[in-house]
């Protein structure tokens, strides 16, 4: 194994109220000194004792340096040295990243007689639409034009699996910041200003928030979920010698990139031809929306993809270029966030202290549209048994149709939600078994052979010796701490998808890559790199991936569920294979010309390539809907104050079975991401409606994201060694998102902590504690 990264780094970090003195080196002026020590003497308190009035027993909360180690498997002794594969590589776009040089999509200069787009949305939640009246916006100078519904050439509706969202209300809106309009202006200044001027007349209706007035409203979607039944649950009920039943909740998170929405339209004025410049993680998705908004063949529809931020859709109407670039307020109100989740569980244990059933039903807040809240609910009923075997197995799930903004696609897909209320359950069966959650951990998880809910059978399962590095690693290191749990993640990845790729060979030997993968920040056109580097037996220099454009591979799948890496993988090495194969004769007569001789003469090459997802049947449930498991073990220790309700991660480990990494460094970058990002939904991102649906939470100043404070202090992350995969590239696997499951880590170990407080002041140990954790909810689970 060899250590890619190891320091400590302090830091001095600011926590909220009154945890910290003020400093008048952070731009603090005197009158905050004044304040803070008139309360601090209204308290009765002086600054003297202030490294240690806020805190816990010996671990100041605000002062305690950072930590990290990352550790890889070495490549082979016998790898040629100029073979990537396996080898830490920057990300290619690195350097272009850190010194502003990369090209974003608001960073292209402006074309010739462009307009600016600015949205015209509901201030309202659940409305029907009256009457709009733009007349005060069209004589404003540099206004163009206000478009709505009836300015649509083509379709007003899309969706993923029904049409049932419209780009502009037409009749009611269903969601407050609902789109009913755009302003068309000179400038980005004028386009705004111009939009709050449009003058909408509603009548409102009632309407339904919550996953609980769904419920009360009988107000779902019409949705049957796949069937995930195993065993005969009520029989199992019957014989079982104790129960256990609760629920837990989870809430929405908001993606919050760096990039916000943008997108510029370009009129080509020639056969209704149209080029996109957007951020999106569905290239084919867009050019499929738009076609049907302009009512044009998709074949007219370029869309060209560098580097992401999310999906858009919209349209242009004025037969010039139109840039609409959100601000992250409007960000906020227009994207779908991650769904809500209400998860209700009953477990049966027998008298030897095993789960012998379990019967779990799941409600999600889809919103006021579908978008693809079925397959998400899919996902989570799919992976809802986590890495525990249990024989007697029951699982429904229900999308809500509520007035908050449509729920979407989100890292995880769904899997953490289930997670919570999984591990959730473990705990409770441990209090109430008087077992500790490890025991009841490593007496429930799947082992090699074993059978799924679905009846797959679990190969290659490292579970055991995840865990195992896991315990190594934690007690070597962090011996005698308190307040530290474990838990276990696994998750299926990937389905059948199709990955495409166009590799150029050029006359001089470089190569020129174009896949059908969104860039994300993922890393995945460095590992692409080093794919083809490898199969070819060039250097990566030598290799440039082109950025992903409609017009070259015209139906990539989405860039998601951790695939990507094995699809478009896949489709370069058939690609490469096959150059290699044509070029096979003359290498064969002339050995030992160099590369750029043999290739003389370009060669071109589109390849595409299938993996292969097994025979997953929907309507039974059954099968293997998936070519492999990604599995990991997290051991997070966390200190609370029971005061405040603040909170500290002490450590995290995270041992991850990745396969044979194709670029270790990468691999670490997505899990100590996939982490942070699980934490904020697990602690700190509270994301905010008033009780009749107006979303609170616009901004970075009433929505907290994780920051450096939140950083675990020490943080160690681990690849698991020999242990190849046989079922993707170069025995690799897809790991964007199952790392984020074991974020649920931190959430067991705040609320291992709130029980020993909870116990200390005389109250019960059994409670409902719904994500995230935030510390008005530790505080108040801390006083009873």
């Amino acid at each position: 194994m060899a250590v890619i990264r190891e320091g400590v780094v302090p830091v001095l970090l600011w926590c909220h109220g009154l945890m910290v003195p003020p400093r008048k080196s952070e731009g603090w002026s005197d009158i905050s000194f004044v304040l803070f020590d008139h309360m601090l003497s209204i308290c009765n308190f002086s600054l003297d004792n202030r490294d240690t009035l806020f805190t816990s027993e010996d671990h100041p909360l605000w002062t305690t340096p950072c930590f990290s180690t990352q550790v890889i498997e070495d490549v082979p002794s016998d790898q040629s040295e100029n073979d990537p594969v396996g080898r830490p590589l920057p990300l290619v776009t690195g350097h272009g990243l850190a010194t502003g040089e990369a090209q974003f999509v608001d960073d292209i200069p402006e074309f010739k007689d462009e307009l600016h787009l600015s949205p015209v949305c509901s201030t309202k939640v659940h409305a029907k639409i009256v009457s709009v009246d733009a007349s005060e916006a069209l004589v404003m100078p540099g206004v163009v034009g206000y478009y709505d519904h009836t300015s649509v050439i083509g379709q007003n509706k899309f969706g993923v699996f029904v049409q049932d969202e419209e780009l502009f209300a037409s009749e009611a809106v269903l969601c407050f910041g609902q789109m009913i309009g755009v302003i068309a202006a000179t400038s980005e200044a004028m386009a705004k200003k111009a939009s709050r001027q449009v003058k909408v007349e509603y009548k409102e209706l009632k309407p339904i928030i919550t996953i609980q007035d769904a419920i009360r409203e009988n107000s779902f979607y019409p949705y049957a979920s796949v069937p995930v039944h195993i065993g005969n649950v009520d029989l199992a009920f019957t014989q079982a010698q104790k129960f256990i039943e609760g629920e837990v909740n989870t809430g929405a998170q908001e993606h919050h990139y760096m990039e916000p929405i943008s997108a510029i339209a370009v009129p080509k004025n020639e056969d209704k031809e149209i080029e996109i410049y957007v951020t999106t993680q569905s290239i084919m998705f867009v050019m499929q929306s738009i076609s049907a908004l302009l009512n044009v063949p998709s074949n007219r529809v370029t869309v060209k993809h560098r580097r992401t931020a999310y999906i858009l859709r919209f349209f242009s109407r004025t037969g010039r270029p139109v840039r609409f670039v959100l601000d992250r307020r409007l960000d906020m109100i227009l994207t779908g966030k991650r769904h809500s989740y209400l998860m209700k569980y009953k477990a049966g244990i027998d008298k030897e202290g095993r789960i012998s059933a379990v019967d779990f039903k799941l409600f999600s807040n889809a919103g006021c549209s579908l978008d693809i809240s079925p397959d998400i609910m899919d996902t989570t009923l799919r992976n809802m048994d986590g890495c525990y075997n249990i024989p007697n197995f029951r699982i429904e799930g229900h999308l809500c149709r509520t007035n908050i903004l449509s729920s979407t696609s989100f890292r995880g897909f769904g899997v953490p939600q289930g997670m919570v209320a999984l591990e959730t359950m473990i705990e409770h069966i441990a209090k109430a078994t008087g077992k500790t959650q490890e025991e009841v951990r490593l007496q429930h998880h799947y082992k090699e052979n074993d059978v799924s809910v679905y009846n797959m059978k679990m190969k290659n399962c490292n579970i055991q010796k995840c865990w195992d590095q896991c315990v190594i690693n934690k007690h070597s290191l962090m011996s005698g701490e308190q307040r530290s749990k474990s838990t276990i993640a696994l998750s299926t990845c990937p389905d059948a998808l199709q990955g495409s790729a166009l590799i150029n060979i050029h006359i001089d030997g470089t190569v020129k890559l174009t896949h059908g993968g969104c860039e994300i920040g993922q890393g995945i056109n460095t590992k692409m790199i080093q794919v083809a580097s490898r199969c070819l037996g060039i250097p990566v220099e030598k290799i440039y991936v082109s950025h992903a454009t409609s017009d070259v591979i015209p139906n990539p799948s989405a860039t998601a569920g951790s695939a990507t890496s094995d699809i478009i993988g896949a489709a370069v090495m058939n690609g490469c294979n096959e150059l290699l194969e044509r070029l096979r004769p003359l290498r064969e007569e002339q050995p030992d010309i160099s590369w750029e001789k043999l290739v003389c003469n370009c060669v071109v090459f589109a390849s595409t390539a299938l993996i292969d997802g097994g025979n997953w049947n929907s309507q039974t449930g059954s099968g293997r809907p998936c070519n492999y498991y990604t599995l990991g073990v997290g051991c997070c220790t966390v200190e609370i104050d029971s005061l405040t309700g603040d909170h500290q991660v002490l450590s995290m480990d995270i041992v991850m079975d990745v396969g044979k990494s194709l670029n270790p460094a990468i691999d670490i970058g997505q899990i100590e991401g996939a982490f942070i990002m699980g934490y904020g939904m697990m602690t700190v991102e509270d994301m905010k409606w008033t009780p009749d649906g107006v979303q609170i939470s616009n901004g970075p100043i009433n929505y907290k994201v994780p920051g450096v404070r939140n950083i675990p202090r020490e943080f160690r992350v681990s690849l698991l060694k020999d242990c190849p995969n046989p079922k993707a590239v170069y025995s690799s696997k897809g790991i964007g998102e199952p790392p984020l499951l074991l974020s649920v880590a931190v959430y067991l170990a705040l609320k291992e902590a709130i029980t020993a407080a909870r116990v200390a002041n005389g109250h019960s140990e059994i409670f409902q504690l719904d994500c995230p954790v935030t510390a008005e909810r530790i505080q108040k689970a801390c006083s009873g």
